[in-house]
Formats: structure tokens, sequence, C-alpha cells
């Protein structure tokens, strides 16, 4: 049988392929006996096979001897935030994320309310390949605690101190959940904060676009905007991580463009140091620059930006797919956190985001991936761009190239069994022709 991929970011598979309900009893078992603790919370998104995990997950808590704190559908910040408010040991959210809709998986949360780092997930590998003796009357002594987590953890996100003082604006807002995890919560959110929420929500199973929040995948969103006049729309992805947004004229934001409206948000209010990821564009650097706070990179996957957040303190973070960490409310991505900064940038600039948007740092960034490619590629691209002594090579994340005015990014993905290839700089066509170069140099 293939093996779901198991990294950073958690587990992830082809629901009935390779990832099966034994696969997920072992790992939810296994995870029981990891943490040592009695009380977990399993959350899920809105996947037709989402159900069907939620019962293996407690079957192998159970077996664990642990109790399973059912938080139902919600979203994923919601689970990790809430297992740190709740005081529980730890949390499993089902959920492949941007995944497409076949895919699901199984996120790994601590009793601190963030992911687990890499050192720890290496450990949980570890515990993995023990063999436990079981007690069948585990089963008999633990019980599923059913608990309403989106009330308390959305008065966790308004009650910030870096909201209190901005008053609320009548926006009329689009809301495209994706039919996922953050539907319910993204008009509570959006109502609590004084505006009118107008919802892209079907009756129908199923996601109606591709689950990732692109630009190229917001056109419902983008239409329903400019026909009804909306202040702006915001779109999510599945569980409830990323945001992405469109401006009043039905143009949608880069994912790019959401960690961007958080550190204008929040350093105009305080300054501190700043962490994102190695493939978050440059505009990030230059925003930094102008309020003059230290900027740190980190590897990609959420834990690793984290961590990093952690070790220099950093006052807010993010990656560029549209994941902002803001620790003062969350120590995870949280697209209804970015819902709230947003929102209260609006009404601090009284600005239209069209307005707002223009005035970002411009930059163009191209994304694909390919799983046919050379395994020699590393080298095979340290040689192409070698021969230009300006350019500089980072390994810390796969291999980044950069140059004077440009930079190229190829890593392995850590959801999904594809290389990805990340280029940007100041001209689109500079950018479109660095993407072409590096798979030209290495598709088999």
């Amino acid at each position: 049988m293939i093996k779901p991929i198991f990294t950073i970011s958690g587990i992830r598979g082809i629901f009935g392929q390779d990832l099966t309900q034994e696969i997920v009893i072992k790992y939810a078992l296994s995870f029981g006996n990891y943490v040592k603790g009695r009380k977990i919370a399993i959350g899920r998104d809105t996947r037709l096979s989402g159900p069907v995990l939620f019962h293996s997950a407690v079957t192998g808590l159970f077996l664990a001897g642990c109790n399973a704190y059912d938080f139902g559908i919600c979203p994923t910040p919601a689970v990790a935030l809430m297992v740190k408010k709740l005081n529980l040991d730890a949390g499993i959210q089902i959920t492949a994320s941007h995944n497409p809709e076949q895919w699901n998986g199984l996120k790994f949360i601590s009793s601190k309310g963030r992911f687990f780092f890499d050192a720890e997930i290496k450990e949980f590998k570890k515990q993995l390949n023990k063999k436990f003796t079981l007690n069948i009357d585990h089963i008999n002594e633990s019980k599923v605690v059913k608990t309403n987590i989106i009330d308390d953890y959305l008065h966790n996100i308004v009650k910030s101190k870096f909201f209190r003082k901005i008053p609320n604006q009548k926006f009329r807002v689009g809301i495209d959940s994706c039919n996922g995890a953050a539907e319910n919560a993204a008009v509570k959110l959006v109502s609590i904060l004084g505006a009118i929420p107008i919802t892209l929500k079907s009756s129908d199973y199923g996601f109606p676009r591709p689950a990732e929040p692109k630009s190229e995948n917001l056109k419902r969103l983008c239409s329903v905007v400019r026909k009804q006049r909306l202040d702006f729309g915001i779109a999510f992805d599945p569980d409830g991580d990323r945001l992405a947004c469109v401006d009043e004229l039905g143009v949608a934001l880069s994912e790019e463009a959401t960690i961007q409206l958080g550190l204008l948000f929040v350093l105009k209010q305080e300054k501190g140091p700043v962490v994102v990821n190695n493939s978050t564009t440059t505009a990030v650097d230059d925003i930094c620059s102008e309020f003059r706070v230290p900027l740190y990179r980190s590897k990609t996957g959420e834990a690793n930006v984290v961590e990093k957040m952690q070790e220099v303190k950093a006052l807010i973070g993010g990656e560029g797919n549209g994941g902002v960490i803001f620790p003062e409310i969350n120590n995870t991505r949280d697209g209804l956190v970015a819902t709230a900064i947003l929102m209260k940038l609006l009404s601090r600039e009284r600005q239209r985001l069209s307005v707002i948007r223009k005035e970002l740092p411009q930059y163009f960034m191209q994304k694909t991936a390919t799983k046919n490619y050379n395994e020699n590629w590393q080298k095979i691209i340290r040689t192409h761009f070698g021969n230009n002594r300006s350019i500089k090579f980072n390994a810390q994340d796969g291999l980044k190239v950069i140059g004077e005015n440009y930079w190229v990014l190829i890593r392995q993905s850590n959801t999904e069994p594809i290389l990805r290839i990340i280029a940007e700089s100041k001209n689109c066509k500079l950018t479109n022709n660095l993407i072409k170069e590096t798979i030209k140099q290495i598709k088999i």
C-alpha cells in the first residue's frame, strides 16, 4: 500500500488510496501515546471523507486511552487556539487544507496551540514504529465530548488590543468559503465587526471551485462583488487558515497581498520583528524596511515559521500563500484573524481596498509545479545559473537562486508529491522567462 505524505505539515493522501481508515486509526493511536494526554480535540473541514475519518481517529484515540473533544466542522486555527484555551493535551484537525477535494489528512496540534515543530514530528515518527499492547477496555473507559468552540474562538479575536480603538464600518462583504470550514465563523465574525455578510455558500456538497484561494479561482467572488457593488470580498481555503481578498472593483489580489496588508495594519501600531518563509514576496522586505523593523526568513511550512517567530519574538509573521500568523491572538495561520485585520485596516485608513492595493510594492510572482523532474535537479540548476558571478544560492529550503533583480525557488512540496517552482521579479516578462527556463532545465 502507498503511504501517505508525512511532513511537518502533518499527513496527507488521497482518501481510499494512500489514506485509509486503518492508517488514520494507527496515526491517532500513536499520537495519543506520543502526547501522553487524556484530552484530545478533533475538528474537521467539510470534505465528504471527514465523518469516516473522524470515527477512525476517535477509535485510535480510544485505543490509546484518550477522550475525544469533538469540535465538529470548524477552521483549523480555531482548533489550535481552543486547544490552548481549554487546556487540552493536544488536537487533531482532519483536513487536507488547500489540496484537491479527494485528498484528506491529519494536522497535529500541541497543547501550546501550535503545530508540532520539526524535531517533535521526528519524535512522533519514532512512536509510529513502536508496538503497543492494546487494552480494549480503554474503549469502554473513553468518551466523546461534544464542544462548541466558534463563539469563544471569535471572542478571542475581536477582543485584541489592536482592534479596540478602531470603530467598525458597515461594510458589505462577499464571503467565499469554498463551502468549507470557515463559512459559519466568517459570517459571524463579519457581523460582529458591524458589517453585512453576503455569502456565496452553495447548498450542494463539495467544493464549488479549486481549493486554493488563488486569484484565478475567485472569478465568481469577483463577479458578485462587482454586480452587487460590495465593499470587498474575502475567500478562504477549505480549512480556513488562508485568506485572499477582492477589492471593490472586483479585482482579486494575489495571495501574497494578505501578509502585506497584515504588516501595514500591525506595524503602524507597534514595531517588532517579522518572520516569513523563504518563498514569500520581496514586497515584505520593502515594507519592513519602511517601518524599520527586522525581517527573518524560515523554511517553508507553517510550523517552521512559528518556530522562527518564537526564537526572535516576532510581532507578526506568515506565508505568502494567504497565511497570517499573529501571536497576539493565535500561534498559527488564521484566515479569520486576517479577516479582522483587513476590516480594521480599511476602517482605520478610510480608503478603498483598490487604493491600498495600488500602493503595495509591485512585484510579479509566478508559481508552478511539476511531477516529472530530473533527480539531480539541484546540480543542474547550480550549473545553469552558476556562470553568472552575481548569482547567489540559498539552500535553506530546496534551492533558491538569487539574482540582482529576481529570485527563483525550487523545492519539494510538503503536501504533495511534486516539485514547486516559484519566481519573482519586478518585470512580468522576466518572471515568466525564469519559470520557463527553470522548467526546461529540470524536466525529464
